[in-house]
Parts: structure tokens; C-alpha cells; sequence
């Protein structure tokens, strides 16, 4: 199984501001490809339930439904 990345960012400039949380996989060229993220319908995490002091509990929701993957947190 590949190993995902995930990457975290606060959108303070969308309305209203949100966390997006994209979900990456190498292809099979070593290519990092999008295959999910937070603002599709089957996203398993509700980011709008997470303010902008949340990450925390943010990372760990996303540690839960996506154990082992590398999390990185973009400012």
C-alpha cells in the first residue's frame, strides 16, 4: 500500500475561513497526486467542526483515518 501525505493548511482568506486538508499518494512515476481532499462530500473528517487554534485535535482526527500517513502542516 502506498504511503499517503497529508497536508494542512489554514484558509483565513475563504469564507468563512476553514482548514483544507489535501490527501496526496505517489503515482507510479514518484509524482505526489491528488486523490482527496477535505472540500469533497466523502472527506471522513468535517474540518468546519475545527477553529484556527485546533490543530491538535485536528491532526489527531486525521491521524485516526489516515494512520501511518506523513502529515506536513503548510503556513
Amino acid at each position: 500500500m502506498q504511503q499517503e501525505k497529508v497536508v494542512i493548511r489554514w484558509d483565513g482568506s475563504s469564507q468563512p475561513a476553514r482548514w483544507n486538508v489535501d490527501i496526496l499518494q505517489e503515482d507510479l512515476e514518484g509524482r505526489k497526486m491528488l486523490v482527496l481532499n477535505s472540500a469533497h462530500p466523502n472527506f471522513p473528517i468535517n474540518v468546519r467542526e475545527f477553529g484556527p487554534l485546533d490543530e491538535d485535535a485536528l491532526i489527531n482526527s486525521i491521524k485516526t483515518s489516515f494512520p501511518g500517513a506523513h502529515i506536513n502542516m503548510e503556513f
